[in-house]
């Protein structure tokens, strides 16, 4: 059987690192970079780790502080 060239591992530019706020996530909706922010100034520890970003006017979760996130992600430039 020939070899087609094919890589035997998947190759990610993301590299799953913990989300944090000022972290910008890729949306899927629109496939432009947003920052993550915390919604919730007071609730249960869950709710309070929980980050979002928003798109077209709509709020989306894009994961938990300290987890990897559920979008690809960057840092953002500082």
């Amino acid at each position: 059987m020939s070899d087609l060239g094919c890589p035997t591992e998947a190759v990610s530019s993301h590299v799953a690192e913990a989300l944090k706020v000022g972290d910008e996530v890729r949306c899927p909706h629109c496939r432009k970079w947003h920052p993550v922010v915390k919604w919730h100034a007071s609730g249960t520890d869950y709710t309070l780790r929980m980050l979002f970003f928003e798109c077209g006017g709509q709020r989306f979760y894009a994961g938990q502080e300290g987890l990897e996130s559920r979008h690809e992600t960057r840092t953002a430039a500082r």
